[in-house]
């Protein structure tokens, strides 16, 4: 297939990351606590609770904490709380109180739409915030689409290949092309590639260069949060087969939220914590 030829845009602007304050956030889920546990017949055959665990995999009630990275010349910062909204306004007040408005700001989120609307919607008067969507997340995203759509690995793995090389050097005008070209015989289920379209035409703004900002030094992941997430909540909280309730789950995330600022002293001696770099990017 002759892919189709296009050059980077010469308006593209790529921040001096030293005047840029990166805002790194992510919403991480743990299992939510049953309010009373039945007690169950010890009769109750294995077979019965494989059926169960089955039936109600995918419907888990989860506990949502919404964790944020805010990162400055090798300075950082974590805060955290209930919902996206709720963690901007945190994420608003640190930049007040660092006197940061001056700078550019960089929200690198993944695909979430719900996520990038809500820092899209509450930074809407600010000229200088813009969104980076995390490399990791676009290779995820086409990963999975398409083996949805592609008959057989070796096929997706082909068409892969080619899609991810435009999309890292920006070309996504290209990938959107290549897509729209991709032969029938070659498709099962044409309704994933048009959710591939939709997704690169929907994140099209904050889909730059990565390849010219890997060679600035530049960053093109949401890592620091993902890090960030592990330290306050998921090491913990999940994966040891546990389950929490809102209020354990958003204390404990909290207070190790503090632990990583360096705050957890002065919060359980005064119950205040002051919005001041604490500690260096991870």
């Amino acid at each position: 297939m002759e892919q189709v030829k296009q050059s980077v845009s010469s308006n593209e602007i790529y921040e001096k990351s030293e005047q840029c304050v990166y805002v790194h956030i992510d919403d991480v889920g743990v299992k939510e606590q049953k309010e009373h546990r039945d007690k169950k017949d010890v009769t109750e055959t294995k077979e019965l609770q494989d059926n169960a665990k089955d039936a109600i995999k995918d419907k888990r009630p989860m506990v949502q904490n919404t964790v944020a990275r805010i990162e400055h010349n090798d300075k950082g910062f974590t805060l955290t709380w209930r919902s996206v909204v709720e963690v901007l306004i945190f994420v608003l007040g640190f930049l007040l109180n660092n006197k940061l408005f001056g700078f550019n700001i960089k929200v690198c989120t993944d695909g979430q739409r719900s996520l990038q609307d809500a820092v899209l919607s509450f930074f809407s008067w600010h000229p200088h915030v813009t969104l980076l969507l995390d490399w990791f997340h676009v290779v995820k995203k086409f990963k999975e689409d398409l083996s949805l759509a592609c008959k057989g690995r070796e096929i997706r793995n082909r068409h892969l290949k080619q899609l991810l090389r435009l999309i890292w050097f920006g070309l996504t005008d290209s990938a959107r092309a290549y897509l729209e070209a991709i032969p029938a015989t070659d498709i099962k289920n044409a309704k994933e590639i048009t959710r591939l379209i939709g997704y690169l035409e929907r994140n099209r703004k904050s889909m730059p260069c990565y390849a010219m900002r890997a060679k600035i030094n530049l960053p093109n992941s949401s890592n620091p949060v993902e890090r960030s997430n592990n330290l306050v909540t998921a090491k913990r909280q999940k994966h040891h087969g546990m389950s929490w309730s809102e209020r354990g789950s958003y204390a404990l995330t909290s207070l190790n939220a503090l632990t990583v600022n360096n705050s957890a002293r002065q919060w359980l001696q005064n119950r205040s914590f002051d919005l001041t770099w604490a500690a260096k990017a991870a």
